[in-house]
């Protein structure tokens, strides 16, 4: 039962600065987020800090593994509340645009160290990990659809694969670039487009 407990306080701890970090680098970026207010937000000394964390760098590195973790895993489970695969995708992107609110401040804040500074060969080996089991179930999305007859076979799954991560990647960043707030119409309209294109009808269009 100790050594439970004590796995759990780790587990707990490890948590708790995991989220002081995201919540400086966050606000005040790599370069001016301190090891010593990470280790006061999450109600540690610096030294306690230290018997998880070697440096600012690993710190970091594991706080990004571990939002785009959650983000993979949100998505991943979004497929699973619907056998239709439409709804399937339409589920996608609303929850893309949730985690967005989380995911773009901490990207944003730091991308320039992260471009220019940060060994990230590590991380991105992580996240195409991360990214090719959400390919993979989007993947069986598609091929169900083509069986099912609601997705034409016309086209290459691999090819609508892309294409449906580049929209959900272009539905986060739209509240950077555009100041705009993804809603419920903007999933419907690419959904919409998505599956039916955008060739108009003189007959139907107003």
């Amino acid at each position: 039962m100790g050594k439970k407990l004590k796995d759990l306080y780790k587990e707990q701890t490890r948590a708790a600065i995991i989220n002081a970090a995201r919540e400086m680098f966050n606000k005040y970026g790599y370069e001016n987020s301190t090891l010593d207010e990470v280790a006061e937000l999450a109600g540690l000394s610096k030294a306690a800090l230290y018997n998880y964390f070697k440096n600012k760098e690993t710190l970091f590195v594991s706080m990004m593994q571990e939002t785009f973790d959650d983000l993979i895993d949100e998505l991943c489970r979004a497929l699973e509340k619907s056998d239709d695969p439409i709804e399937q995708c339409r589920m996608l992107f609303q929850t893309q645009i949730e985690q967005a609110q989380k995911m773009l401040p901490i990207t944003i804040t730091n991308v320039a160290y992260v471009m220019t500074q940060l060994d990230v060969k590590e991380m991105k080996q992580r996240f195409r990990g991360l990214v090719q089991k959400l390919y993979d179930q989007i993947y069986r999305v598609i091929e169900n659809g083509k069986e099912k007859g609601s997705i034409s076979k016309k086209h290459d799954s691999g090819h609508l694969v892309i294409l449906i991560l580049t929209l959900l990647s272009g539905a986060g960043k739209m509240r950077m670039v555009f100041g705009m707030e993804p809603d419920q119409v903007y999933c419907d309209s690419v959904i919409d487009v998505f599956f039916h294109g955008v060739k108009g009808d003189k007959n139907n269009d107003t």
